[in-house]
């Protein structure tokens, strides 16, 4: 009841952005490390390319850290982040995998101050084999929280939809559609992390 509230209160209130949700949901053995590139294609607030380079470690079998660093075109023109990712409820044979990630992250702008932001990515996802693909991962998210820039703050959310393609035990392809909910950016992503 106080998420729902709380969600409803940050979609109303203000301003929003885009937050890739890329392989977060991908989980990382113990002490083990994937390397992951995401591009992107931004569709509304100023189309443009960019893209995020991304390592993910793993600190135990529910709990993995990520850090990662970008660019791109448009208004963009650094960013770097660090997130870590805890599964609630993990993905086993019934039922679905629940969890939800915390990302700090900076933007550098071309017009105007850089931008600190810090979101929850709550999430759902079912991983299943296919014959054709592998195993196959869809996930859906709802990045929300605060975007800080010029002394000033305001929400940022957006509804993410994507899978996780994992094509041999070393291997997996990402493609994810973000919807801001406030219209401000609409970006295409995909990409591919290997595992070590």
């Amino acid at each position: 009841m106080y998420f729902s509230l709380l969600f409803v209160v940050l979609l109303l209130s203000g301003h929003f952005a885009q937050a890739g949700v890329f392989n977060l949901t991908q989980y990382v053995e113990q002490e083990r490390w994937a390397l992951g590139l995401e591009p992107e294609l931004q569709l509304s607030g100023g189309s443009g390319l960019g893209g995020m380079a991304k390592a993910t470690y793993g600190i135990n079998a529910l709990s993995n850290a990520q850090i990662g660093v970008g660019s791109g075109s448009g208004e963009r023109t650094f960013r770097v982040s660090g997130a870590m990712t805890f599964d609630i409820v993990p993905d086993l044979a019934n039922q679905p995998g629940i969890g939800i990630a915390g990302q700090t992250a900076y933007i550098n702008r071309r017009v105007g101050a850089g931008r600190a932001e810090i979101t929850a990515f709550p999430y759902i996802h079912k991983s299943f084999e296919s014959a054709q693909q592998g195993r196959v991962d869809p996930f859906i998210a709802v990045p929300f929280g605060f975007g800080f820039s010029d002394g000033r703050y305001d929400t940022i959310a957006s509804l993410n939809i994507g899978t996780n393609i994992l094509a041999n035990a070393n291997l997996s392809y990402t493609v994810e559609l973000g919807i801001n909910l406030r219209g401000q950016e609409t970006s295409l992503s995909g990409g591919f992390t290997y595992f070590h």
